[in-house]
C-alpha cells in the first residue's frame, strides 16, 4: 500500500485523538520514520528518509456558505503560518471536501476531497493578512489570484499525491 494512502486512511480513523497524542505509524524499513502529530484543527508529518526531514503541514477546511441565502461556497483554512507567522515546514496541504455542484468538473472527481499541494515558498503569496487562506470552489470561475492559482497549479489528485510521498521502497 502507498504510504500517503496508509497516513491519510490513518488520519482519518484517528482525528478525534487527544490533542498532541502520536498516531499509530508502520516503518516498512530502518531508514523511514515517521511522527504525526495532530493539534486542533491540523495535523503535522514529519518524514525522515535516510537522513533528509521533510515537513508536511496538513490542514482541513470545511465547506462553507459565505452569506445564508447564497449559492456559492468556498473554503477557509485559518493559521498558515501559526502566530507571528514562526511555523515553518516544507510543504502544505490542504485538504476540503468537494463542493457537490462541481465534483465532476474537478481535478480527481472520484476522491472524497479536493487536495491542493503547496510549497513553502507560496504559503505568503496565498494567505490574507490574518494568515488565513480561503477560497471559492468553482473550477473555472476565478474571481481572486488566490483562487486561480489554488485551482490551476496546486490542486493534486490522491494518486499525483501517492507518487510524491509514498516510499522510497515502492518507487
Amino acid at each position: 500500500m502507498y504510504f500517503c494512502e496508509q497516513r491519510f486512511g490513518c488520519l482519518e480513523r484517528n482525528l478525534d485523538r487527544p490533542h498532541g497524542e502520536s498516531m499509530p505509524t508502520k516503518r516498512k524499513s530502518s531508514s523511514t520514520k515517521l511522527l504525526v502529530v495532530k493539534e486542533l484543527g491540523e495535523v503535522r508529518l514529519m518524514i525522515w528518509k535516510h537522513g533528509v526531514v521533510r515537513k508536511l503541514e496538513i490542514k482541513f477546511a470545511n465547506l462553507n456558505r459565505p452569506m445564508a441565502n447564497s449559492e456559492m461556497r468556498r473554503w477557509v483554512w485559518a493559521h498558515m503560518l501559526g502566530r507571528e507567522s514562526k511555523k515553518r515546514f516544507d510543504r502544505l496541504i490542504l485538504v476540503a471536501p468537494h463542493d457537490p455542484q462541481f465534483r465532476s468538473e474537478s481535478k480527481d472527481p472520484e476522491s472524497p476531497w479536493v487536495i491542493f499541494d503547496v510549497p513553502f515558498a507560496e504559503v505568503p503569496s496565498l494567505a490574507e493578512r490574518d494568515g488565513t487562506i480561503w477560497t471559492g470552489t468553482h473550477p473555472t470561475k476565478f474571481r481572486r489570484s488566490t483562487h486561480r492559482r489554488l485551482i490551476c497549479d496546486y490542486q493534486v489528485t490522491r494518486d499525483e499525491l501517492k507518487q510524491r510521498y509514498r516510499h522510497e521502497e515502492e518507487r
